[in-house]
């Protein structure tokens, strides 16, 4: 009989550490996340990536309130894991509020200076024609903005998406933020029908 609690002992304290280490495993690669690295440029699907690392995070939090136990009776002996549970439990909602901190910060210095650029291209081509040397400088103006139109419209639109996403996830964007980001697409209206 002692054989048989001994071994059930050993069983629940092997149970116990297996589910224990996972979560540990997941802890662990969550410390190493840069958020910089779903604002990088050259990223295939930035909205993608945004999209499922916030997916991840609602998921690792779910699992680490079922996963974790506050006491584990784990054979003979009962652990108290309350201070362990409270330091990992928490981190994958830290992670997205860190996320929801520093994305718009990347998104409203971006579309700034794209919007800074529409604004400017618009000027340029605005301009009214009284010479050869004006419509010669409208026309490398209209080249030059030609050439890069599409760039930065196609970067506006990930902006919004951006902004989508964390609007579906209920993540706080300023106000001025998404009426910053109007502006650019009135802009982008704007300068198209120049071109």
């Amino acid at each position: 009989m002692v054989t048989e609690i001994l071994e059930s002992s050993f069983e629940k304290i092997t149970q116990f550490l297996t589910t224990f280490k996972s979560i540990l495993e997941i802890y662990w690669r969550n410390k190493q996340f840069d958020p910089a690295i779903l604002t990088d440029l050259k990223l295939m699907n930035p909205i993608d990536g945004v999209s499922n690392t916030i997916r991840l995070f609602n998921y690792h939090h779910d699992l680490f309130q079922r996963k974790l136990p506050s006491i584990a009776p784990i054979g003979l002996v009962s652990l108290n894991c309350e201070s362990v549970r409270s330091k990992i439990q928490s981190t994958p909602k830290d992670y997205i509020n860190q996320l929801e901190k520093e994305i718009p910060d990347v998104i409203r210095q971006r579309n700034d200076e794209s919007k800074k650029w529409l604004e400017t291209r618009i000027k340029e081509l605005e301009i009214n024609i009284y010479t050869v040397e004006d419509f010669v400088e409208q026309q490398s103006y209209y080249n030059f903005t030609n050439e890069h139109f599409q760039n930065v419209r196609d970067n506006i639109d990930m902006y919004t998406q951006t902004y989508n996403v964390m609007n579906e996830f209920t993540m706080k964007v300023k106000k001025e933020d998404s009426e910053s980001l109007k502006e650019s697409v009135v802009a982008i209206t704007k300068l198209n029908g120049l071109i």
